[in-house]
This record gives structure tokens, sequence and C-alpha cells, in this order.
């Protein structure tokens, strides 16, 4: 296995197109779809992981600077996870978690930030300290109209900043994280 972390000006044209296959044996059309309406935030770097040439396991980490209690914040997004059926089981998408964690960090990131199923997701990414959020958030999507994400599908991992995570979960605002979801 080999793992990649590469800018979106790094991917080849190969990668462009396993990433797309694995969109779409992953999410299917309608979520392949909705990519371009809700997740379009610049991607800071896509994590690959190959066997041989092969893509079987994918990520992308967005960096988003925001404001929280007048204060300049930067937050870890993670989406798009995504292991090919065949080799889901097999800690993959653990191992690309942990390398993405990582990035955040090296990058001051004050914490992480995703949306699952918490009750198929939050084993996998709690073994890279992200915890559910019991909090929604909001994004602009392309019209620019205002999106709640549901507090039950939000995750939070502290990364460089503890006590921001602990002061978002324990205030009555909601977080506004800008124009794209992760």
């Amino acid at each position: 296995m080999q793992i990649k972390i590469l800018s979106d000006n790094e991917l080849s044209q190969t990668d462009r197109e396993q990433i797309h296959r694995l969109d779409l044996l992953c999410f299917g059309q309608k979520g392949v779809d909705q990519e371009p309406i809700y997740y379009f935030a610049p991607t800071f770097k896509h994590i690959l992981l190959f066997e041989d040439q092969h893509l079987v396991s994918y990520l992308r980490t967005v960096l988003r600077e925001a404001k929280w209690a007048g204060n300049k914040i930067l937050i870890g997004g993670i989406g798009s996870v995504e292991t090919e059926p065949e080799y889901q089981g097999k800690g993959l998408a653990g191992i690309i978690l942990e390398e993405a964690m990582k990035t955040l960090k090296e990058q001051n990131a004050d914490f992480g930030l995703l949306q699952t199923n918490i009750e198929i997701g939050a084993k996998l990414y709690g073994k890279v300290g992200f915890i559910p959020a019991d909090r929604p958030y909001e994004v602009l999507d392309v019209n620019n109209t205002k999106r709640t994400v549901k507090a039950k599908d939000v995750m939070i991992a502290p990364i460089k900043n503890p006590q921001l995570v602990k002061d978002i979960m324990n205030s009555d605002k909601v977080l506004f994280i800008g124009k794209g979801d992760w």
C-alpha cells in the first residue's frame, strides 16, 4: 500500500479519474451530483491510498478560516471519506484519517469537523479523536443559501485548541463555517 498526500494542482488526470470512480462507487450518482452544490470548498490536501496503482481509499481535507466569539479560528474539515467496498473493514480509512489529522495539526487547525451518520461513523472517527458535537453548523451552498447540518450528523475533534471545542459545544450559538461544505 502507498499513501499520497497531494494538493489539488498535484493530482494527475488518472488520480482525478480514480477519485471520481471511487466517488460513484461509494456515494452513487446522487451523491456525486450534489457535490457541486454543497461540497465545493477548496481542498487543502487529498489523501489517497493505493494498492499498486489502484486507488482503494480516499479523503480530502479543507482548511477554513472562520470567526467564533469575534476571533479568527482555523477549522480543519474532513470530507469524502471513502474506501472501495472489497477493501472495507481492513483499517484503510483509519490509516488515511490518521494522515489527515497529522496534516491538519501541522497546519495549526484549531479543531477538526466533519459530518457523517454517527451511528455508522462514530467508531471509525472516534479512533482519531472525533466525538459527536451535539451541535449543528451552518454553511452557504453554491446559491448562497444558508444550510444547517444537523447536530446528529456532526463530529468534532480538538487539534490545537481543545478549549475552543468546549466553548463551541457549550454555546447556544451555531458555528457558521462559510461557503461550501467539506
